[in-house]
């Protein structure tokens, strides 16, 4: 049975980490794997910050810094 890839997480060098599968694979491959979620550099396990912010609790757990005004 085939794992079926539903995020990455960023890792040193431009690459990414796979999850679950745990493979590295470029920005492009990624994409690839990965087309129906909306892709930024400034991800976390295929989610932009907003929206990990927004499932931990709220836009308020969001780091001042990277707020959009």
């Amino acid at each position: 049975m085939e794992i079926k890839d539903y995020g990455a997480d960023p890792i040193e060098d431009g690459m990414f980490r796979m999850v679950p599968s745990g493979d590295i694979v470029t920005y492009e491959e990624r994409c690839k794997r990965l087309p129906d979620k909306q892709h930024s550099k400034n991800d976390c396990l295929g989610m932009s910050w907003e929206e990990l912010a927004q499932k931990q609790g709220g836009l308020n757990t969001l780091d001042i810094t990277r707020r959009k005004k």
